[in-house]
């Protein structure tokens, strides 16, 4: 079952465009586009639309953000493309006066293509359409996109070059109508992987739905008599100094180094300690002990989710990536609570809102996480009853996404195969 249009815009259009970098102070929704004419002496206002996102960017500090484009939503279950001419009457209006440039329609789903970019767009036209099918092209260029990824340059992003794209080889079928053919094939057989791969991913939505409803009944929504409230930072040291370290190793001494790679944002833990000596690392890097959370600060891997606890260390004390956030928790707590109040995706859309920076590399500030409010229960036991029975459902929720990420790859695999059979068998014969 297919998302309608508030869903659709919710579910799939938001998280895309906070994955890109912009945040809540950079996109206003539903603004009105019904422009005034004027003709004679009269003020006429045109029939009234609701732009669905117009998507600003701030010049300076003084002036107030410009708007650079907007993004016509449509339910999921529409073409990504249907709204596209609704756009651009609201681009001959509220738009004109924006002098914005750039229309986008979407129903979450742009062929695998990021929802909004900010980068280099290189267009393919055909010279001569009686030699090559343009489906066709559109196909190939899928299928030899890993190619094209490989030529890109990737000082910060991947961008691959007008000169880049022209010097690669290709070879395909001569024959236009079996091109044509081919074409046909292709797409029956692409609607078809599209459509099984948007259902996985409604699925591994609702799996991550249930888990932050999971999280929040059990942290956030059940707060009783014998429970404390207050501030992130009246419980918990954020980014404690390194000369706390009541004995520091020896230079030959071997510690714990974790990359933001090391972090998985799907497991939430540290998944690879990379063993360093001391001397490699005490300066110019994140240092953090046992059962510290570490808290990813950086686009996007902040809006990722990546949030880990130090544990299992190596050594009682490690060192880390310079984006990310150290939390350490008193007495009055057990790390687990913060972590699992940490991870919630509504805590995180909501930290996308306070990012510092411009776009594409904008810094979480540590005052969000110290003036979080937070509530728990006084005993620690209760904690680490709630946090069992919590951790039981997030596993089996975890297990369950697992098989869907599995059955995903698997997809992708046979599209792959589609991709081979249809090009690279051809070209063998």
């Amino acid at each position: 079952m297919s998302y309608n249009e508030a869903d659709t815009r919710a579910k799939l259009i938001d998280p895309a465009i906070h994955a890109k970098g912009w945040t809540e102070d950079h996109i206003k929704r539903e603004v009105s586009a019904g422009a005034i004419d004027v003709i004679g002496k009269k003020a006429k206002r045109r029939s009234k639309g609701r732009i669905d996102y117009t998507l600003r960017l701030k010049v300076n500090s003084d002036s107030q953000p410009v708007a650079i484009a907007l993004i016509e939503a449509k339910k999921e279950s529409l073409s990504p493309g249907f709204g596209l001419e609704q756009g651009k009457k609201y681009a001959e209006g509220k738009c004109n006066r924006l002098d914005i440039k750039f229309v986008f329609s979407s129903n979450g789903h742009i062929a695998g293509v990021p929802l909004v970019t900010n980068q280099q767009i290189n267009t393919l036209v055909i010279k001569d359409d009686k030699s090559i099918d343009y489906e066709y092209l559109y196909y190939f260029i899928k299928h030899i996109r890993e190619d094209l990824r490989r030529n890109a340059s990737t000082s910060l992003v991947a961008i691959i070059s007008k000169r880049k794209l022209e010097s690669i080889p290709i070879s395909f079928e001569d024959d236009i109508n079996k091109q044509k053919a081919i074409a046909v094939k292709l797409k029956k057989q692409m609607t078809a992987i599209d459509e099984i791969l948007r259902d996985i991913d409604r699925q591994i939505t609702d799996v991550d739905a249930f888990v932050e409803r999971q999280i929040s009944d059990a942290i956030c929504s059940s707060v009783g008599s014998d429970w404390t409230e207050g501030l992130v930072e009246e419980f918990a040291e954020v980014n404690p100094s390194v000369k706390g370290i009541s004995k520091k190793p020896d230079d030959d001494d071997e510690v714990p180094f974790v990359p933001m790679p090391a972090v998985s944002a799907e497991e939430g833990r540290i998944t690879e300690q990379i063993v360093k000596k001391y001397s490699e690392v005490r300066k110019g890097y994140t240092y953090f002990e046992e059962g510290d959370i570490l808290f990813a600060k950086i686009t996007p891997c902040m809006q990722n989710g990546k949030i880990a606890i130090a544990e299992n260390l190596v050594s009682k004390i490690g060192f880390g990536s310079t984006e990310f956030h150290v939390i350490r928790v008193d007495e009055h707590l057990i790390p687990e609570w913060l972590f699992y109040h940490f991870r919630r995706k509504s805590y995180l859309m909501e930290a996308v809102g306070k990012m510092q920076g411009a776009v594409g590399q904008q810094r979480l500030p540590d005052a969000f996480i110290r003036k979080t409010q937070i509530a728990f229960p006084s005993s620690l036991d209760a904690q680490r009853e709630i946090v069992k029975n919590l951790q039981g459902q997030v596993d089996r929720a975890s297990e369950l996404k697992h098989d869907l990420n599995k059955q995903k790859k698997n997809v992708i695999a046979l599209r792959e195969a589609y991709y081979r059979e249809s090009f690279e068998s051809e070209a063998q014969e």
